[in-house]
């Protein structure tokens, strides 16, 4: 996280606001090379909670950021970018980039030890997401019980009743019991196991984009969720499978909005899951 330096040590900058009005001076020292874009991010981020950049301050330009870091222009930008994903700063044509309205409790609830999801292990982790998901919902089309199908419906009807003000985690919980349910409705064990080591990563990374999508993602959530259950309920194992694929697709894409962008070769030139088959339907 960005550190106050003594002035001798630092590199004074001040922010303006939207209106001319200079905003508050701040120090800042160049950050090493170790994963720069976080750490521009999370520096941000430090000077919103301290209150050195207010709402409607406009940041300095990319280039400024830039030399004010130590660090490349991408990396200035794909920190940026994560924090517009998050409602935190917001991008206004031909102006620039500004810090948006958001309550110091807002704040701390998407950014408190929660912000770092970092693109090639968001990835990493997601692929295997979706082929035990992928595969679970397929498996258990064909295998589900009446109890099975009752967990699913519980699940989806407990998420999609909590009141707008719902705890974040309550809403996380519900959301992954869902997921749970179809898993277990495969009734492959060493699936069920699979899952289960990956839970607490899961809800980590849903923790995130949840908070800041969860208004407009209850109802995508609902819908996915309600169209997999269907085709689970007909014994339709390519629909199914369809409809999972599909949903996390649209899972990958709020994450990918947030996730830190380094460069790494070995993801080579795809932005997405490449074992996806087209859908079914």
């Amino acid at each position: 996280m960005m550190t106050t330096a003594p002035e001798s040590d630092a590199t004074p900058t001040t922010g303006a606001r939207e209106d001319g009005a200079p905003a508050a001076s701040f120090s800042l020292t160049p950050i090493d090379a170790r994963k720069r874009a976080e750490q521009v991010r999370d520096s941000l981020l430090q000077l919103i909670r301290e209150g050195q950049l207010k709402h409607g301050d406009k940041l300095p330009t990319e280039p400024q950021l830039s030399a004010m870091f130590g660090v490349g222009r991408s990396s200035v930008r794909e920190a940026v970018q994560s924090l517009v994903g998050l409602g935190i700063i917001e991008m206004r044509r031909g102006r620039g980039a500004f810090v948006s309205r958001v309550s110091l409790n807002d704040l701390v609830r998407m950014v408190d030890g929660a912000v770092r999801l970092e693109y090639g292990a968001a990835l990493q982790l997601h692929e295997v997401r979706a082929m035990i998901e992928i595969t679970g919902a397929r498996l258990a089309a064909t295998r589900r019980t009446d109890e099975d199908l009752a967990a699913m419906r519980a699940a989806i009807e407990e998420y999609g009743g909590y009141p707008v003000d719902a705890p974040n985690e309550a809403l996380v919980s519900s959301d992954l019991a869902f997921h749970r349910a179809v898993i277990r409705a495969a009734h492959n064990e060493m699936l069920n196991q699979l899952l289960g080591s990956i839970s607490g990563l899961l809800r980590q990374h849903r923790r995130q984009y949840a908070a800041a999508n969860e208004p407009a993602l209850r109802s995508d959530v609902v819908g996915n969720h309600e169209s997999i259950y269907e085709a689970i309920e007909r014994g339709d194992a390519r629909l199914a499978a369809s409809r999972m694929q599909r949903h996390m697709r649209t899972i990958w894409a709020q994450i990918e909005a947030l996730a830190i962008h380094e460069d790494d070769a070995l993801l080579g030139g795809q932005s997405y899951l490449p074992m996806y088959d087209e859908d079914d339907e």
